[in-house]
Parts: C-alpha cells; sequence; structure tokens
C-alpha cells in the first residue's frame, strides 16, 4: 500500500486533506465500496452513520439525499480517526489501481493547498464577470475526489496554465502536413485563419512557416497548448518533427486564460471571440483529457443538427430556449501512431457573450453550487430577492424542462452536468439555459428520434463508425441508455449537490425540492400535451434505477466499460403526482 505523503507543509494543507478524504468516503459509501448502517438524529434529513472499517467502529453524521446521494459532515470527520490510508486499503482494486489513484489524490490536495495558500480569496464574486467566474469557481468537483488531480502538472504548471491563477498565455503553433492533418472548418481556410487570429497574426504564421522552408500549399497551421508542447515535443512528436511531418512556428496569437475545464482557453483580448479546446495528455477526476479522434471533426456536425432542432422547435426557441453553444470547427493530426491519437487537435466553441440580450448576464452553472466567503450560498441574494420556491421554480423551467423536452420531445440526450451549463439570468432572475462540450457527450436511439431524417449520417463522417457497435459512440441500443445520461448528469451528480446546500443553508427539505422539480416535469407533460408511450419507454419514475459509479470506473481504468450501482429514484410514483401544498417562507 503506497503512503500517502504530504512533507513539511503548511497547516492548509488539513483542509485539503479533510475535503478528499470525505469526497472519497462519500463516493465509496454511495458506490457500496463500504458497508454501513444509517439512523436518524431527530434532525429533519440528518443522519448517523455507522462505519465498521477493518477492525474498528466510526459514527459520523452527515445526510442522505435524493438519488441515495451521502453527504457527511466534515466536523464529525475531522473529530473521528478516518485517514486517507485506512479507506485506500479498503477498496476493491489492484494495487497498480490503488496506487495511481494515490498518486491523484496526493495531487489534488497538493494543488489544492497551493490555492489555498497563494491565491486571494475574492471576498465576493457574486458580482464577478463571466469569465472571471470561469477563474475563481476553484471548488472543483464536488463528488469526485481527484477533483484537481492534473496528473503530471508541477506546480509552476498549475500556477501558469490552472484557471485559478489566471495567468495569460499564447498557444503555439505547428505546420502540420496536409496528408497528416483531417479538418472540418467553416470556411475556406485562409479565411477562416484570418477571421479567428487577425491578418497580422495569420501573416506572421505563414511567414515563419516559409522562413522554415515550408510550403503553404502543403502545410496547414496547427493549434497546441504550451503545455502539451512541453511534454510532447522530445517524446511523441520528436520523429513527426524529425521527418518533416511537423514544423514548429513558436508561440503567437492571442492571449487565452484558462476555463474552469483546464484545457478549453478563454480569450482574454477580444470579448467574444472563439473558445478553444485544446488536448492535454493529463487525467482529471475520470478522463484523460485528450481529444476523442473521431468527435473532432464530427463536433461541427453534431452542433449543426442540435441547432437545427433548437431553431425549428417553438418550445427550445421561445418558450423555455436552449441555446446551443456551437462547437463549429474541429481539426486533428491523423497519425497511425497509437499513442499520439487525439494528442494534437483543436475544437473552436462560440462563445457565450455572443449570444447575451440586453440586460442578460451569464454564470456558469457551477456558481449555483459553491459558498463565498461570507458562509452564505452564492444565490443567496437572489434567493433574499424572489423568495426560494419561486425562484427554484424558475430555475427548474429555464434549465431542466428544455433538456428534458429535447429528450423527451426529440430524443436526444445532452450531458448537462454543471460545468456543461451555463444559467443566463435577468438580476439572478433565470431567464435561459446555455449547453456547451457535445462533441463526446450526445446520445440518441435511433427509433425514438423525433426526426430521424435529420440526425447526421456518422458512417460518412469517419471509418471507425462503420464497424461500431451500439453504445461505443452516440447512437444507443435503448432508451435506459439516454435517461440514464440525463438523470445521471443533470440531477445525480448536479442538481443533488443543490438540493444538499439548501437543505444545510435554508433547512429547505429534499423531499420539497425533488417533489417541486417533478411537479414542474408533470406541468411540462400536461401543457405539451407529451406522447404516453414515449413516457413509457423512458420511465422517469420507476422506483430503482442504474447510475455510473464514478470512483469505480476509475478504479478499473483504463477500461473503457462503465460501472454502475443501483439507487432509489426519488421521482417514484405509483400514482399521478399532483401540485404539492408547499408555503415559501423565504418569499
Amino acid at each position: 500500500m503506497p503512503t500517502v505523503c504530504y512533507q513539511s507543509q503548511p497547516e492548509v494543507l488539513q483542509g485539503s486533506v479533510l475535503r478528499v478524504t470525505r469526497q472519497l468516503l462519500e463516493a465509496m459509501l454511495f458506490e457500496g465500496l463500504l458497508t454501513f448502517s444509517k439512523s436518524a438524529n431527530g434532525i429533519c434529513d440528518q443522519l448517523i452513520i455507522d462505519l465498521q472499517i477493518a477492525t474498528k467502529t466510526f459514527q459520523l453524521k452527515g445526510s442522505l439525499g435524493g438519488f441515495d446521494r451521502i453527504h457527511i459532515n466534515a466536523d464529525s470527520l475531522a473529530n473521528s480517526a478516518i485517514s486517507l490510508e485506512l479507506l485506500l486499503k479498503q477498496l476493491p482494486a489492484s494495487r497498480l489501481a490503488i496506487t495511481r489513484l494515490t498518486h491523484e489524490l496526493q495531487q489534488t490536495i497538493k494543488l489544492s493547498a497551493w490555492n489555498q495558500q497563494n491565491l486571494p480569496s475574492p471576498t465576493n464574486r457574486r458580482g464577478l464577470s463571466f469569465n472571471d467566474l470561469e477563474q475563481t469557481l476553484s471548488e472543483g468537483h464536488p463528488y469526485h475526489p481527484c477533483f484537481r488531480a492534473r496528473s503530471g502538472f508541477t506546480l509552476e504548471d498549475h500556477q501558469q496554465f490552472g484557471p485559478e491563477a489566471g495567468q495569460c498565455f499564447q498557444v503555439h503553433w505547428l505546420a502540420v502536413r496536409r496528408d497528416c492533418l483531417k479538418s472540418n472548418l467553416p470556411t475556406e481556410e485562409d479565411q477562416f485563419w484570418q477571421q479567428e487570429l487577425g491578418i497580422r497574426d495569420w501573416q506572421l504564421l505563414c511567414g515563419r512557416l516559409m522562413l522554415l522552408d515550408g510550403d503553404p500549399t502543403q502545410y496547414a497551421l496547427m493549434p497546441i497548448h504550451p503545455w502539451q508542447w512541453k511534454i510532447l515535443q522530445h517524446t511523441m512528436l520528436e520523429s513527426l518533427l524529425e521527418n518533416g511531418q511537423l514544423i514548429y512556428l513558436g508561440a503567437a496569437g492571442p492571449l487565452y486564460r484558462a476555463s474552469q475545464s483546464v484545457r478549453t482557453l478563454i480569450p482574454v483580448e477580444s470579448a467574444k471571440a472563439a473558445h478553444l479546446k485544446l488536448p492535454l495528455n493529463m487525467v482529471n477526476t475520470s478522463s484523460l483529457r485528450t481529444l476523442e479522434p473521431h468527435a473532432v471533426c464530427t463536433a461541427p456536425v453534431i452542433s449543426a443538427w442540435l441547432q437545427r432542432i433548437v431553431e425549428q422547435d417553438d418550445y427550445l426557441n421561445r418558450i423555455q430556449p436552449l441555446l446551443i453553444l456551437q462547437e463549429y470547427a474541429g481539426m486533428l493530426l491523423e497519425t497511425d501512431e497509437t499513442e499520439l491519437q487525439g494528442q494534437v487537435a483543436a475544437i473552436w466553441r462560440e462563445n457565450i457573450l455572443q449570444h447575451l440580450h440586453p440586460e442578460e448576464a451569464a454564470v456558469p452553472f457551477t456558481a449555483l453550487l459553491v459558498c463565498e466567503a461570507d458562509g452564505q450560498l452564492f444565490i443567496d441574494d437572489w434567493i433574499q430577492q424572489y423568495g426560494l420556491q419561486r425562484w427554484l421554480r424558475q430555475l427548474f423551467k429555464t434549465s431542466v424542462l428544455p433538456v428534458w423536452h429535447l429528450l423527451i420531445h426529440h430524443g436526444i440526450a445532452i450531458e448537462a452536468h454543471a460545468q456543461n451549463l451555463i444559467l443566463l439570468h435577468q438580476n439572478g432572475w433565470p431567464t435561459r439555459i446555455a449547453a456547451r462540450d457535445f462533441h463526446e457527450s450526445v446520445e440518441y436511439v435511433d427509433d425514438f428520434l423525433r426526426n430521424p431524417e435529420w440526425a447526421p449520417d456518422f458512417f460518412s463522417l469517419d471509418d471507425c463508425y462503420q464497424q461500431a457497435e451500439p453504445n461505443q459512440y452516440y447512437w444507443m441500443e435503448n432508451v435506459e441508455a439516454l435517461r440514464e445520461l440525463f438523470v445521471d448528469t443533470l440531477f445525480v451528480y448536479n442538481l443533488a449537490e443543490l438540493a444538499n446546500l439548501l437543505l444545510q443553508h435554508y433547512n429547505f427539505t429534499e423531499a420539497r425540492f425533488w417533489k417541486i422539480l417533478q411537479t414542474e416535469i408533470n406541468h411540462y407533460h400536461l401543457n405539451q400535451n407529451t406522447d404516453q408511450d414515449r413516457l413509457e419507454r423512458l420511465n422517469l419514475q420507476q422506483k430503482i434505477i442504474a447510475t455510473e459509479s464514478l470512483l469505480t470506473h476509475k478504479l478499473h481504468f483504463p477500461s473503457a466499460a462503465e460501472s454502475h450501482h443501483l439507487i432509489t429514484n426519488p421521482f417514484y410514483s405509483s400514482e399521478t403526482t399532483t401540485e404539492p401544498v408547499i408555503h415559501d417562507v423565504y418569499q
């Protein structure tokens, strides 16, 4: 068993260690990797949790939320003798998997402690711009214990390329021989680069290419993240540089900052220029943060498909708008070398700021799930102004119903976790939702599509699709997979966090939270006259459902197979749900 070692570092480590320990324990309990018993402690939704680990018995305070999500009271954990080492010894995994997980937990602790010690905490993020929120929302994934693993990042890399420090940098550039390039651009190549870079920077890079004896008719430009260039230039890219398939052109172009996702870059000098997504050869939470090769040039096709649906759907276009942030361009280095697949690529995505209406502002959905320095929720002012129940209903209407409509009416599920959603609002009142990041996270079933003739001809887009099995890429074998993606990303690992925060801060029970959401969905069905057969196929109200086991899946990495466990569905009902009678004490 590897030792979780922190060396001689400041006391600030204690908070980081405690958070990582808490989230690891919560994940183990939720995914059935530790057995426990629970009993009520007399306070609404609060529990006493008894654990038997090895020969020792522990008792913790916590709460059991919707979908069986377990939340541990941090103070009770801090006063116990439960350590990371003790928990790691209980995991049913190989020594290699435990060693890998231990290293990622250590990295998460180290980088989190660096943030606490070196970055000033904003006294109030509520008035910050969208771009500044992408930088300062540094809490990370509220469920996954490896929320800041960033494997391979040194502290210097973290300071330069992590979102928290807010450093600006240029991307680096390669010239790629055209027989090694696959691209999907919205315009002719020269016009595309002049629009994205400006004529001056485009001419600068073309000039550098010619000075290095490169022929612009034989080579195309390709951006690469500076960290990715640093770690690949003397390893994976070395032979391609030596044989002339690649030519290094140096840093150039506009300045960027890292967003919450690290690999997606936000332009600094132009408020409405595209966000640029570049692969990073690192693991964060459960995933290697390269780009799936098949998805890079498929991304614009998927975005155009979703945009067509929204434009021709009155509900998504006018009643409860769904804004699709289109991934409109992609390019990829194609090579037979397996280790290089998805390592050099780029996707350009629309900037949310170009879509705002007058008097409308945007906040990352993750902002709804955090507290401020004053101890209150980021959204507390909005709740005080509009009333908790009234504001919550509006949030559900604007953020849940459009995603549900896309699924129940059109047969398409998107990965609507908090980092993929952006809430648009007017003075805190939710107006509409924007969704992003579709290239790897759209699912459908052929016979459940409302307009199957609109679906992309995937077989013509990439050779890998022709031999693919159902559930491997975008087309699923049954609608249960669609329901699982919808419920997991929007409810289990997203709104469940908000429900727990409202319980802790306002004593607003989770039963009320999910009842209100269920009522809004039922009202939608009545107003839209939803087809009963489609409702029965999705079966959102069954008692027991499967959810993805994120930690367990990580222990089985690099296996592509998902891990699942069964949970209780708070939407379960054996009879028709009616409007709940709930008095809002916060109005």
